[in-house]
């Protein structure tokens, strides 16, 4: 220790742990995937990303073994296979229970054969967690199809344990169904979030569920949602984005604070994004148009504003991502990652004290379906409309040497004040910069990192 502590002060000259901003590039774990839609994850594998194709196909990425691909569970026997990349019919979907290491418990959302219904089942895995019995299927609930796209499909299990589940407004434009939508009209689980307690028999309404602007408690958790393709939890606290599909106009990202509740109203058909929207089958609905809480008719609550939206100048269908809370890049702990799928557009910001801050664009991705979490944080893009075009990628610093801690492009003091702040047990508060001070990979903080990054070529 003592000539740990010789070395750090042999180089320390100020100890400063600073970070300059941090630029954004992305690596390819996989390609030719015929329709990805979407990228999940489990604790019981760490090392493994789950993949779905459109089509039915699910598969999983081995990232500990060269990322070689193995099929986990062929569902296109029961899936309405898509007729082309912007079809947005298919399997789309996939989530795994958060005791799947002993009940070997996952589950899925597609569409059923000629676009009858919209369906979330439950399958078993096998005892070795990577494939699955497509013959094992539970279907836990059941939403009749109207039209052919806004099918939601979006499955994530909350820090309750609660399975959620998006549901779109039953599709077309507009939300043209009866004279209030289906985005507003509390007799349809269209247009919704759902929330379903997985641990218990039929009909799984959990025992804490809210009734919904005072109709029957069911499977509703929140209402007024145009086609939520993409939400996702903070595995940090709690708290939940909702990314919402805009109509001609706006797209919207909607924030739940961890443990607010549910019962929310956010707005569609009343609205899209902040502005008011009239259908073409009528209003049947009052708009908030100041964002203010003004309360519409009974029994309905008040509107949920979006915190952050964009118009159709900047892209046309959000895709929503998730908060990052990985280790290898600096500086990014709790932002939130969004883009869109038309032009491909990243963007990330933080919520701060309940609004969003830092709103950037990042990265620029075609096609991006989907965003991926794997257990350990780290996020991914998904994207392609065709067949054999389908890739995987994992964001990355755009400078990722080693010896380039805090990924600034450049190897200087600023790397080893945090090395020798982290050695004197002064670390930084970003876990990404503590994790990038183990240079040479022991899993050990100490004296050989330094060496290893004075022996580390640059660039």
């Amino acid at each position: 220790m003592k000539k740990q502590l010789a070395l750090a002060a042999a180089v320390l000259v100020l100890a400063v742990s600073t970070t300059k901003a941090v630029t954004l590039s992305t690596v390819t774990l996989v390609s030719n995937l015929n329709r990805p839609v979407g990228a999940a994850s489990t604790p019981a594998l760490p090392n493994h990303l789950f993949v779905i194709e459109k089509r039915g196909v699910i598969k999983v990425i081995d990232m500990a073994n060269s990322n070689a691909v193995t099929d986990v569970m062929n569902l296109t026997a029961v899936v309405h296979l898509p007729t082309g990349g912007s079809d947005e019919q298919g399997l789309l979907g996939l989530a795994f229970h958060p005791n799947y290491a002993v009940n070997r418990y996952l589950y899925v959302y597609y569409t059923t054969l000629n676009n009858a219904s919209n369906v979330c089942v439950r399958y078993t895995a096998n005892f070795d967690l990577i494939t699955a019995d497509n013959t094992t299927g539970v279907t836990l609930v059941t939403i009749p199809n109207v039209e052919s796209n806004h099918n939601g499909g979006c499955l994530q299990f909350g820090p309750d344990g609660k399975l959620y589940v998006g549901s779109g407004d039953g599709g077309g434009a507009g939300d043209a169904h009866g004279a209030i939508g289906n985005g507003q009209a509390l007799n349809t689980y269209l247009g919704k979030l759902l929330r379903i307690d997985v641990d218990i028999p039929a009909p799984y309404i959990p025992g804490d569920q809210p009734s919904v602007a005072g109709s029957a408690v069911d499977l509703k958790w929140a209402f007024g949602l145009r086609n939520p393709w993409r939400f996702s939890f903070d595995r940090a606290n709690g708290d939940l984005y909702i990314a919402d599909v805009g109509q001609g106009t706006w797209e919207e990202v909607n924030y739940v604070p961890a443990g607010t509740g549910g019962g929310r109203n956010y707005g569609w058909r009343c609205m899209e994004g902040n502005a008011c929207f009239t259908s073409p089958s009528g209003t049947g609905c009052t708009c908030d148009i100041n964002c203010d809480g003004a309360a519409p008719p009974a029994p309905y609550p008040a509107l949920t504003c979006p915190v952050q939206t964009y118009d159709h100048s900047l892209g046309l269908s959000i895709t929503g991502g998730y908060v990052y809370r990985g280790l290898e890049i600096p500086g990014e702990q709790g932002n939130y990652f969004y883009g869109d799928y038309s032009s491909g557009r990243i963007w990330t910001f933080q919520i701060d004290q309940g609004l969003p801050v830092n709103n950037t664009q990042r990265l620029t991705f075609s096609t991006l379906t989907s965003f991926g979490e794997d257990a350990k944080g780290e996020i991914y893009l998904v994207n392609g409309t065709g067949t054999t075009n389908g890739t995987i990628r994992r964001i990355v610093p755009s400078c990722n040497n080693k010896a380039d801690i805090n990924s600034d492009c450049a190897k200087d003091q600023l790397d080893i004040d945090i090395l020798v702040n982290v050695l004197l047990g002064s670390p930084p508060a970003d876990p990404a910069l503590v994790n990038r001070t183990d240079v040479n990979d022991d899993t050990l903080f100490d004296g050989n990192d330094i060496r290893t990054w004075i022996d580390t070529p640059f660039p």
